[in-house]
């Protein structure tokens, strides 16, 4: 049986560390989270959204890589939209979510090392 576009993208991104998946949360049917803090989701099952810095998501926009999203608000915070379903754009998805999870789980280092009181 062949795997699907999002089946791999799934995979892909489950194997990245510390990243688990929760299914029909809230309004998404798959979002993909770093800790509680949700790092991409998927619309129906081509469509992944993730919020990059702003100039990075104007930058991938300009370059016809990514889609800004629709509604103005989300796309003036670095909300994008990727279609994955051919292999360039798999291999930019996966590497998006990767390079967000990398921050994201740098940011909670530095929050938990900031609660902590010094030894």
């Amino acid at each position: 049986m062949m795997i699907t576009p999002f089946e791999r993208l799934r995979e892909e991104i489950l194997q990245i560390e510390g990243v688990h998946e929760r299914t029909n949360h809230g309004v998404y049917d798959h979002s993909f989270h770093l800790g509680r803090r949700m790092i991409a989701h998927v619309n129906g099952r081509k469509q992944l959204h993730l919020t990059l810095p702003k100039d990075e998501a104007r930058e991938l926009a300009a370059a016809g890589k990514v889609r800004l999203h629709s509604i103005t608000r989300l796309a003036a915070a670095g909300h994008v939209v990727l279609h994955f379903g051919t292999d360039p754009q798999f291999d930019l998805a996966v590497a998006l979510v990767r390079q967000l999870a990398e921050r994201t789980a740098a940011e909670l280092r530095e929050m938990a090392e900031r609660k902590s009181p010094d030894v």
